[in-house]
């Protein structure tokens, strides 16, 4: 199997994970408010922990490597200039 096969394949489990996920959505209409918080603040964190290990970590490696020891600052600048426009 090529790395062009297998990246079909796993985006293609990736998207039909995602629609069986979504399926409950169609049959609930009334979820609790405790329920919704909960599943809630389990997002957020799935979306911090992909933010800080897989965004954060190499940007500032990155930057490091582009100009030496200034990775940090770079993504910081970059964070900053994103939060306002």
């Amino acid at each position: 199997m090529t790395i062009i096969e297998m990246g079909i394949l796993a985006s293609t489990l990736a998207g039909l994970a995602t629609g069986v996920g979504a399926l409950p959505a169609l049959f609930l209409t009334k979820v609790p408010d405790k329920v919704m918080n909960t599943l809630l603040g389990g997002a957020a964190g799935v979306m911090l922990a992909a933010t800080s290990f897989s965004l954060i970590v190499p940007g500032i490696e990155h930057g490091n490597a582009v100009w030496d020891g200034m990775g940090a600052y770079i993504v910081s600048a970059g964070m900053m200039f994103g939060a306002i426009f």
